[in-house]
């Protein structure tokens, strides 16, 4: 058992295709982020604040196609593990999340008790009932009538682990999703070498969006992602941050739903 006076090393890697928002981050958390950049054609600043890196430009770059989104860095990173070897915790935000209310001290409280932080905290029935599809009769499909995307998931992680969960089970459970959370370092590497890894190196994904057309790819592998922290940890902490996303018939839903989330809170 760790003592109280154990302090807990972490980075936190943050993805974006756009120009870096100070106001967004604390700066005492500076020395503990670094920046992901996705896009070949932005500038970086070279102020020595901050800590960036080209996606493109590691070791180990395996281009698994940007409609992966937030996926593609987290999968890199993994196959990269000198970026996270002899820590403690590594997570991943998106560089429109604003995080200026978390400290060092902040994420020190979290990791004493907690294996997984949730950034982006959700009702899994809420986030079922959006009705999101993986049907291979309905291809290229965001959403509506058909096999729900978890009934996929769920049915490879009972395949994977030999369990029998099902959606209505886990009506009550909390989710994390956007591909945004902090994870101890062997539960991290557990659920990509277990089970993220095998589901993109499959390419199964990739029939759902023939087109590439409409990021499926990456919508479902948070989906993995999160279901896999949910029915793995016991000890998650939902870490509650605004996450400004831009403006896209696509996603303006989902963002009435996060400002519902918060009033209600």
């Amino acid at each position: 058992m760790e003592s109280a006076s154990s302090k807990y090393s972490f980075r936190l890697f943050i993805i974006t295709h756009r120009a870096i928002v100070k106001e967004y981050y604390n700066e005492e958390i500076l020395p503990f982020i670094t920046f992901v950049n996705v896009n070949p054609e932005l500038d970086f600043p070279a102020e020595k604040e901050y800590a960036v890196m080209n996606l493109w430009e590691l070791p180990v770059f395996v281009p698994i196609g940007k409609f992966y989104t937030e996926s593609e860095v987290i999968y890199n990173v993994y196959k990269n593990k000198q970026l996270y070897a002899g820590l403690d915790a590594v997570g991943f935000a998106h560089y429109d999340m604003d995080l200026s209310t978390l400290t060092a001290e902040s994420f020190q409280n979290y990791l004493k008790t907690n294996d997984v932080l949730y950034f982006q905290p959700y009702s899994f029935r809420e986030d079922y009932d959006q009705k999101i599809l993986m049907d291979p009769a309905r291809p290229d499909t965001l959403r509506g009538k058909g096999r729900n995307c978890y009934e996929t998931i769920l049915a490879d992680y009972n395949g994977s682990y030999g369990t029998s969960f099902r959606p209505k089970e886990l009506a009550g459970k909390t989710i994390g999703l956007c591909s945004c959370f902090m994870a101890k370092v062997d539960l991290f590497s557990s659920l990509m070498t277990d089970f993220i890894a095998p589901v993109i190196e499959s390419k199964k994904l990739d029939s759902y969006d023939s087109q590439r057309i409409h990021r499926i790819q990456g919508g479902l592998m948070e989906r993995y992602i999160g279901v896999w922290f949910m029915l793995q940890t016991a000890n998650a902490a939902p870490v509650k941050v605004p996450h400004f996303f831009e403006q896209t018939r696509h996603n303006r839903r989902l963002i009435n739903r996060i400002k519902n989330y918060f009033l209600k809170s």
